[in-house]
């Protein structure tokens, strides 16, 4: 129904407020980026691990923490989801409360209220850092101290959630449903092959993960030995006609976000609604490195992605055929480009400057 001119907008009840069909009593969302517990816990090693009753590293949320990196999408979603097996460390009830991997609509909650007339649009937690020339990097929780760094609260005092700027690139549990090898391949067994199709998610998992529609040519390119590079969208032939074909595929995706499988709109993601531009991959300029269109409204020689103009200067991607995954936030190295509506493309696999948040819902 449309209100008419001069009546007040009807109040909404934020769709993250909503899990299986059924609104919550209550939400919580981390405070910090998840960390990493136990006796072999070790964020200089492999930490690509899943959990499980007997493991020796389990997740953490606790301040001024090294924060868990080099994990994939997959293992981040299962140590979340089996915070509550039985006789688990936290004490938490799987018949009362449910665990899982930060949803995109969770993360749009907690990105609203940031940026509302309750909250802080928060300041960057740039604490990553390099050990030495080694390829070892380390980030903390809160900026390493959370009670100094309360700008970085989105609540700018102790009470709110941090580092939801920065900090680490965080993987949400959304995906677009492009059938590519690495849905499976680093979101594990959440997602699964389809004979004569692709890979979709596992049924089990639907309530999990936000799943976003993408145009049939782009569910064309299916990663499979590579072969995606020849493709008509990511040919790397230079032709304006083929960079023309990969602006209008990733336009046509841009709409499609903002609408659900049954065609109605999506609401309260911190995407559609508060993006006002975004970039997107271009050609191989050699076959393995990525050159950049620089805006959606620009010729296909642009190809900086400096001073993009979007919400409070926050980068947005979402033109990557082959990268299914969301990450939100924004990691240290991105100065004024991190944000709470920061939005990048993944491809899932551990990196030093991925992580992720729990949520736990009532």
């Amino acid at each position: 129904m449309l209100k008419k001119v001069g009546q007040p907008t009807p109040m909404t009840v934020h769709p993250g407020f909503t899990f299986e069909n059924k609104q919550l009593t209550g939400i919580w969302v981390a405070k910090f980026e998840a960390g990493m517990s136990g006796t072999s816990a070790s964020l200089t090693a492999d930490n690509d691990t899943g959990i499980n009753p007997t493991s020796e590293k389990f997740v953490s949320v606790l301040p001024n923490a090294e924060t868990w990196r080099y994990i994939s999408v997959g293992n981040s979603f299962f140590n979340c989801l089996n915070m509550n097996v039985e006789s688990n460390i936290y004490g938490i009830s799987s018949t009362q409360v449910d665990t899982h991997l930060m949803k995109n609509i969770e993360w749009g909650v907690a990105s609203y209220l940031a940026v509302s007339q309750y909250g802080n649009t928060p300041t960057i937690n740039s604490s990553g850092q390099q050990e030495g020339s080694a390829d070892v990097y380390h980030e903390y929780a809160g900026g390493k101290n959370y009670v100094a760094n309360v700008s970085q609260s989105t609540t700018k005092n102790v009470t709110g959630i941090y580092d939801m700027c920065g900090g680490n690139w965080e993987r949400v549990a959304a995906y677009y449903d492009i059938l590519d090898q690495n849905l499976k391949g680093y979101g594990l067994n959440s997602f699964a092959e389809t004979p004569n199709k692709g890979i979709e998610l596992v049924e089990t998992y639907a309530k999990y993960w936000d799943k976003y529609e993408v145009g049939e040519e782009e569910k064309k390119v299916k990663k499979s030995n590579d072969t995606w590079r020849n493709t008509d969208i990511w040919k790397n032939d230079g032709s304006e006609q083929a960079n023309q074909k990969r602006i209008d595929v990733t336009k046509e995706k841009y709409e499609l976000m903002r609408k659900k499988a049954d065609g109605t709109y999506r609401i309260g993601d911190g995407l559609y609604e508060a993006i006002n531009d975004y970039s997107y991959y271009g050609v191989f300029t050699d076959n393995e490195t990525w050159n950049w269109i620089k805006k959606a409204n620009t010729t296909a020689t642009e190809a900086s992605w400096d001073g993009l103009g979007y919400y409070n200067g926050d980068f947005t991607l979402i033109g990557n055929c082959v990268l299914p995954f969301m990450a939100r936030g924004g990691y240290w190295g991105d100065s004024t480009r991190a944000g709470v509506f920061a939005l990048g493309d993944e491809g899932g696999a551990p990196s030093y400057a991925g992580g992720f948040r729990p949520v736990l819902v009532v």
